[in-house]
């Protein structure tokens, strides 16, 4: 099927006759009817032969309608051995697959023979064939392919994008004037492309960087800057050539030639103001419109030889010169660039091959300046460092686990066999672990893990395409910089797995449904896993409390005894109200039920009472070498083959702590004289507390224990698949959640860190997968994986002077109930945020996700299906999101009053904007995007880490963090309104996320298709060109 403009071919057809290969009067003949009989005659009219199109007019007058035109591919052109009209000299055309046969003649026949050759080479195979013949001779005459890389738009993979972390010695901005018409009399789609001159020998034309498409003008702006790397490829006689296109079909990459110039370096060194307007010549040398060039020098070091430098401004002049400052334009390439050059140096610590892109924008308030805007992207140099530490952490957590559960001694055969069970469970996970593992420290892939890997079962505990993307804005008329960051990954989900089950999220209400005890809404292992967590902490803060009685006793220090005893008798009552509880009662008791001891030379017998041991940590395993146990005789602690009741020992372990507590006031009673016997008279006491309550805890670790085995014997397998998903959705999580806050470590200041380490740091995930099909079950995942990140604290340390970037990778350790990564950061960069001073440097994780579905399933999950999903997500994390914002409030008002009277008109903002968020997230609104807008801005606002992602971070993300930046330049930096639209169609097609696209899938295009298209909202539409329907 062909497509064709009718009325740009007939305005085509009636251009000027020096466009034309050839034209002429030819007589057609062509079928006539008459009343009686059907006959063919010959019809004078006017042919017009343009490439391999012939066209054809109603009359020999070239005012005449334009009937038709022919295109001439695949056909023949012959001499007509059957026409029996000698008065005419004839040839038929023939096309492939059609029976019909043109027939046109001339008058003379040196213009048929004229005619038949001009339709000979008229068609394009003809000149691709004479093109390779001549290709050919080229090459074998130089050794060398004259036209290596030919299309303007798909080969210019531009050297400022191929490499971010080198900055361009020469950056190039280009303006068109007074263009043409196209032939309908529209204004033009129009794009430029830059070439140079390779020098000799080689002498040909290389294509560096395109510009973007500016619809429908005639004196287009291009915002597409064009940076020259690498100073030591070019030189003063450098050749640049700028050709213009006009777009006819964006899908197919159709244009045509508008005309070129050509220029050398020399000439834009040598202008005044760096600036060249040049008249632009069509292949004919038709004047059809300028270009105006203009450059900035942005490398101080480069230096051209046998040129004045006077006329170029350096950044150091830029920094330093007054009168350079008039300037605003080479004040923005100045200023930022050494600022780039910082912050690129500090990318590369935790990103790898940065992609850099160039832009400028006009500003609202000034039409004389500019924004200068630089994209970044780069890949997290974590992906597969995080997911290695982490599993590794999880092989020795099973096998504490199987050492706890074997540590119970002998049970009946029924309980025995469920422990057998789990074990093989746990043997089976640990096995599958190590082959990760051995995997992932022998991997020598990509830094990323692209989109086509994302269901790879080796590599599915790497985050999927995590990308840094940062915008950096610099503002020539409020002479200010900022930068903006976002991370960009795949939804966290277990997609080797596959959906057959849903998601985590489901998975985890079947079990809480098929659970037998529910403790506060939660499953019974959950609650328990809270309670080992929480008699942890306290057992290890008595012990604390006791030795901080013995250091005080030996200094003889009363007021410091006497806050150590305040501390046991808190925890102390906080532990026994644990121990005590219904719940840890009920587990001893079960476990004492289910063991078995030795009775003589006998068979084994179920026990009467629970043996225990002594207590290491609720993370690490209990090891008992006996089935006696440990209890009380009086004066001190004897095994014996019985055990005493539970009570007791409870009971026991507060007299302990009441003798204490007693006997420090006894001391602290006597004269400061016999202060000196204090550690003496406590000695015997404290070590009497820490073994009455080692016992108890350990006993109740034994107790837990063994529920832990009751309560997932019935549902082995889910909770196994639950628990290997889980693993499986945090390792991404954690890993881009580490990364995100590295950038955000590396852009703040000494009062954003203090915030972080008061109430936490604040990690938004916006995510843009709908509730139907796979997509609900990945949000089912991405859900619970966000949520696990309350369990991660950070802990800032000093690194090392001069570290290298291994010396830089945080570290992680800990176990399923709390993650702590330790995070070495720069010696600079550590005494630049004070934090030398600071005794807790941790900083716990608040993490949110917000969630609207904008794709096709969308539409149908809106009209057809549910998408309460969405909506319970929103909620949920609107609340967290408040409960932070609270957090901040206070946070800001504890401050000094000066910074709090000055925090109150944004704290004012802060909380019309939650307001606005809480409306939005109740409302019934379809693909109500701005949920995430609102909570991407209530974030920075906060000072969190931003995170974007879909099912691969590849064509939603795009289209959604390219209108994040475009709102950003609006909102923050004075983005004239009138060019919004083009500024987002600029990112689209010409940023990083195309490069993203052509690294995950090698297209450079979207992977949206025009069904997809449709469904899209309308600012999350990408321009015409840039996308097409492939597997991703």
């Amino acid at each position: 099927m062909m497509r064709f403009n009718s009325r740009e071919l007939s305005c085509l057809a009636r251009q000027n006759s020096d466009r034309f290969d050839k034209e002429g009067v030819l007589f057609a003949k062509e079928r006539q009817e008459g009343i009686f009989r059907k006959s063919e005659v010959y019809v004078e009219r006017l042919f017009r032969l343009r490439g391999n199109l012939l066209f054809y007019f109603k009359t020999k007058e070239i005012s005449s309608e334009v009937l038709g035109v022919f295109v001439l591919e695949r056909f023949i052109v012959q001499l007509d051995d059957d026409d029996e009209d000698g008065s005419y000299y004839s040839f038929i055309i023939i096309f492939e697959g059609d029976d019909r046969v043109v027939r046109l003649a001339t008058q003379v026949e040196s213009d048929r023979d004229g005619w038949i050759g001009s339709l000979h080479v008229a068609s394009y195979e003809c000149m691709k064939i004479q093109l390779q013949s001549l290709r050919e001779q080229l090459r074998s005459r130089t050794g060398k392919d004259p036209f290596a890389s030919q299309d303007p738009v798909e080969s210019s993979q531009s050297q400022e994008a191929a490499d971010g972390t080198e900055d361009p010695f020469l950056t190039v901005c280009l303006t068109c004037r007074s263009l043409p018409l196209e032939t309908s009399g529209r204004h033009p789609d129009t794009f430029a492309s830059v070439h140079y001159m390779l020098p000799p020998p080689d002498e040909r034309w290389v294509t560096h960087a395109h510009t973007e498409i500016v619809e429908k003008s005639c004196n287009p702006v291009y915002v597409a800057m064009i940076g020259f790397k690498n100073p030591q490829s070019f030189s003063i006689a450098t050749r640049i050539k700028v050709t213009i296109y006009s777009v006819k079909e964006r899908m197919t990459n159709t244009m045509t030639q508008i005309g070129s110039i050509i220029f050398n370096l020399a000439d834009i060194f040598d202008a005044p103001g760096n600036t060249i307007s040049l008249k632009l010549c069509s292949f004919d040398y038709a004047d059809v419109g300028s270009v105006i060039v203009t450059a900035w020098q942005g490398d101080s070091s480069f230096r051209l030889s046998n040129r004045s430098e006077e006329s170029f401004v350096s950044p150091d002049e830029m920094l330093s010169s007054a009168s350079v400052r008039s300037s605003s334009q080479n004040n923005g390439i100045g200023l930022v660039s050494c600022q780039r050059r910082q912050n690129v140096t500090l990318l590369k610590m935790y990103f790898a091959n940065l992609i850099c892109k160039t832009f400028r924008f006009p500003v609202k308030s000034s039409p004389d300046h500019q924004l200068f805007v630089y994209e970044y992207m780069g890949e997290g140099r974590l992906t597969y460092i995080m997911p290695r530490q982490l599993l590794k952490l999880l092989v020795e957590e099973e096998k504490n686990e199987i050492e706890k559960l074997q540590s119970l001694g002998m049970l009946v055969e029924d309980w025995d066999r469920a422990r057998q069970s789990i074990n093989d469970y746990r043997l089976s996970m640990i096995a599958l672990y190590k082959q990760h593992v051995n995997y992932l420290e022998t991997y020598k892939g990509t830094t990323f893990k692209p989109s086509v890997k994302k269901a790879h079962k080796e590599v599915e505990f790497a985050p999927t395409n995590l990308h840094l993307q940062r915008m950096m804005v610099y503002n020539s008329d409020r002479d200010a910089a900022g930068t903006y960051d976002v991370i960009t990954v795949g939804a966290f989900t277990a997609g080797a797995l596959k959906y057959r089950n849903g998601g985590l999220r489901r998975m985890i209400q079947q079990l809480e449904q098929r659970s037998t005890r529910v403790s506060k809404d939660k499953t019974s292992h959950a609650a328990l896993v809270e309670v080992m967590i929480e008699m942890d902490v306290l057992q290890n803060a008595t012990n604390a409390a006791c030795d901080q009685a013995c250091t005080a006793a030996v200094q003889g220090k009363a007021d410091l005894l006497i806050a150590a005893m305040a501390e046991l008798e808190n925890d102390g009552q906080r532990l026994f109200k644990i121990c005590e509880c219904d719940l840890i009662t009920e587990c001893v008791n079960e476990y004492s039920s289910a063991r078995v001891t030795e009775v003589g030379s006998g068979s084994p017998k179920p026990a009467k009472r629970e043996t225990s041991g002594s207590l290491r940590a609720a993370s690490k395993p209990t090891h008992l070498s006996s089935p006696d146990t440990w209890r009380w005789s009086g004066t001190d602690f004897v095994k014996s083959p019985t055990e005493e009741p539970w009570d007791l020992t409870c009971l026991n372990a507060k007299a302990a702590v009441m003798c204490v507590i007693s006997k420090v006031d006894e001391l602290i009673e006597q004269p400061p004289e016999r202060a000196v016997s204090w550690l003496d008279s406590l000695s015997p006491l404290i070590i009497k507390l820490k073994r009455c309550i080692e016992v108890m805890c350990s006993r109740a670790t034994s107790g837990l224990a063994f529920s832990s085995i009751k309560d997932c014997s019935p549902n082995l397998s889910l909770v196994h698949s639950i628990n290997y998903r889980r693993d499986v959705v945090f390792s991404q999580a954690v890993t881009a959640a580490t990364t995100g806050f590295l950038i955000g470590l590396l852009t703040s200041d000494e009062a954003s860190v203090r915030q972080m380490l008061n109430i936490g740091v604040l990690l938004q995930f916006e995510n843009l997968l709908s509730c139907h099909g796979d997509e609900m079950a990945m949000l089912e995942d991405m859900s619970v994986g966000v949520s696990d990140l309350s369990k991660v604290v950070f802990v800032l340390e000093c690194a090392a002077r001069n570290a290298n970037e291994d010396a830089l990778v945080p570290s992680i350790s800990g176990d399923r109930s709390q993650f702590l990564v330790t995070v070495p950061v720069p010696e600079f960069l550590f005494a630049n945020l004070k934090l030398e001073g600071v005794a807790n440097r941790a900083v716990r994780v608040v993490p949110v996700l917000f969630s609207i579905g904008i794709n096709e399933q969308a539409t149908l999950a809106e009209r057809f299906g549910d998408v309460s999903l969405q909506e319970t997500l929103n909620l949920e994390n609107y609340h967290r999101l408040h409960t932070y914002f609270e957090s901040y409030q206070q946070f800001v008002q504890n401050q000094s009053s000066d910074a709090a009277s000055s925090a109150s008109s944004s704290l004012l903002n802060l909380e019309n904007q939650i307001r606005h968020l809480h409306m939005s997230v109740v409302s019934k609104r379809n693909k109500n995007v701005e949920v995430l807008q609102q909570a991407a801005e209530i974030c920075r606002l906060l000072n969190g880490v931003r995170f974007t992602s879909c099912k691969s971070a590849k064509d939603r993300t795009a289209m959604a963090v390219t209108l994040e930046q475009v709102q950003l330049l609006q909102r923050e930096n004075d983005l004239a309104p009138d060019v919004f639209f083009h500024a987002l169609g600029s990112f689209r097609s010409e940023g990083v996320r195309r490069e993203n696209t052509q690294k995950n899938a090698g297209v450079r295009k979207y992977a949206f298709n025009s069904i997809q298209l449709l469904s899209l909202p309308k600012l999350y539409r990408p321009p015409n060109g840039t996308y097409g329907n492939y597997e991703s």
